[in-house]
């Protein structure tokens, strides 16, 4: 005798749902990796936001605190400072005289509502210090002043703020304000 044996196959609706379940399973894994990298990708632009403003801020406070006079610009997007002295190995002479030469740190429009900040000597060679700048606070939606000089007739201090704008994604953009109030340490003292 024979053994008759019962051969069974797979039946379409269990193939419809087990590919089913396997298309789930597969796109639930994809859009976790891809919300997973939009969300490194925001993170990374607001760090390099937030480094990028803070560097600008820290490479303008440390020339402008050595600076022994400094003018800044009626608009606030400018000033020219002038800084003392050094003597041949670096140090600053005394007492503080004029190194005879005028510096200049300008914010220059690229168009669009922003533009760069640049260094150099007035009427010479402007070097970018930093690029994506915006003119508008975007938390209060009004143009800002780069510098504001403090009270009195000579400035001793100097209030700097700048706001940047970074790509995080194609579509999604974050911006980092950084703000310093610089303390002028070398403006020589006037007698009357």
């Amino acid at each position: 005798m024979r053994s008759r044996r019962l051969v069974r196959g797979v039946t379409l609706i269990e193939v419809l749902t087990a590919s089913s379940i396997s298309v789930l399973v597969v796109f639930g894994v994809i859009s976790t990796l891809l919300m997973g990298m939009s969300a490194w990708a925001k993170g990374e632009g607001r760090i390099n936001a937030e480094m990028g403003s803070q560097k600008t801020v820290k490479m303008i406070a440390g020339e402008l605190r050595e600076a022994m006079a400094v003018t800044v610009d009626g608009d606030g997007r400018g000033l020219s400072y002038q800084l003392p002295a050094k003597d041949g190995s670096g140090n600053f002479t005394s007492p503080a005289t004029w190194d005879g030469v005028t510096k200049r740190i300008q914010f220059r429009s690229t168009g669009e509502g922003r533009g760069t900040i640049e260094m150099g000597t007035l009427g010479g060679t402007m070097r970018p210090l930093t690029t994506r700048v915006l003119v508008t606070d975007p938390g209060t939606n009004s143009t800002y002043r780069f510098f504001t000089a403090g009270a009195g007739t000579v400035t001793r201090e100097v209030d700097f703020r700048v706001v940047l704008d970074m790509p995080t994604t194609k579509t999604e953009r974050v911006q980092s304000t950084s703000r310093e109030v610089i303390y002028l340490r070398n403006v020589p003292t006037t007698s009357n």
